[in-house]
């Protein structure tokens, strides 16, 4: 990722989320597209998902997890040893 991309990514990191009202949203949904968008910042990566089909509708701020869980993984390829 370039300085700009880990600037912006640093700033989202500890800045507060907005509220948002919780409502019913696909959880496995949110998860699924979360990878996606990261998985497409860096070409050295593969995802794989594994999600339960009983757990895709939850009451939730669908906004806030998806930031929550970009900001997790994107933390984690950063960590990725780099070949």
């Amino acid at each position: 990722m370039g300085r700009l991309q880990r600037t912006a990514d640093e700033f989202h990191q500890f800045s507060p989320l907005p509220f948002s009202e919780p409502n019913a949203s696909d959880f496995n949904h949110i998860v699924e597209h979360a990878l996606n968008v990261c998985a497409q910042s860096s070409s050295q990566i593969q995802t794989e998902t594994n999600v339960d089909e009983n757990v895709s509708t939850i009451l939730m701020a669908p906004g806030q997890i998806a930031q929550v869980l970009q900001n997790r993984i994107k933390n984690a390829i950063g960590w990725i040893p780099k070949m």
